[in-house]
């Protein structure tokens, strides 16, 4: 494996790990809820709304790289419950949300189709320029646009199902 492509599989397959851990103890009539404390709710993205909006972006990988990524692409439904800018909303009775099992069962085979995806890549392939429309800005590269998308931004996020979790009383997963 070249050596970009060793970094970015290791940084994914990290965030991967982590992300399964997260998920330990969350019972299924908390997983599309907002955390609450003191009485409060607090309106912060959920589990159901954290994975279905991290499994939009594996495919974007996949068209970036001039690839095929139809068969662990998130279906169209999830566009309009999670991508960038919807809001999360508490789904008390379950009518919002897909399932559990269906968002988590969606986000770790797209980021582990792309994860494989990425490993045959050369570095040439990662310095490539980023052909995703409205990213090439901020990520000039394909090398940039695919490590933020399969690590930071998911990072990010998972830190969010870290605070969830402390919130709800779960504490931490590790």
């Amino acid at each position: 494996m070249d050596s970009t492509a060793s970094m970015i599989v290791t940084g994914s397959e990290r965030m991967l790990g982590l992300a399964e851990v997260l998920l330990n103890n969350i019972p299924s009539d908390k997983f599309a809820r907002f955390a609450s404390h003191g009485g409060q709710t607090i309106q912060a993205n959920h589990p159901a709304f954290i994975y279905g909006h991290l499994s939009i972006y594996p495919s974007m990988v996949f068209a970036a790289a001039g690839l095929d990524g139809s068969s662990f692409a998130a279906p169209d439904h999830y566009t309009d419950l999670f991508e960038h800018g919807k809001e999360c909303r508490d789904d008390a009775d379950g009518s919002i949300y897909p399932s559990q099992s269906e968002i988590v069962d969606q986000f770790l085979n797209s980021h582990r189709a792309a994860i494989d995806a990425i490993k045959g890549m050369s570095n040439e392939r990662f310095e490539a320029k980023n052909g995703i429309e409205g990213m090439a800005d901020m990520f000039p590269t394909f090398g940039g646009i695919t490590n933020f998308l399969l690590v930071g931004h998911t990072m990010m996020h998972l830190g969010q199902l870290s605070t969830w979790r402390r919130a709800i009383g779960l504490g931490s997963a590790m």
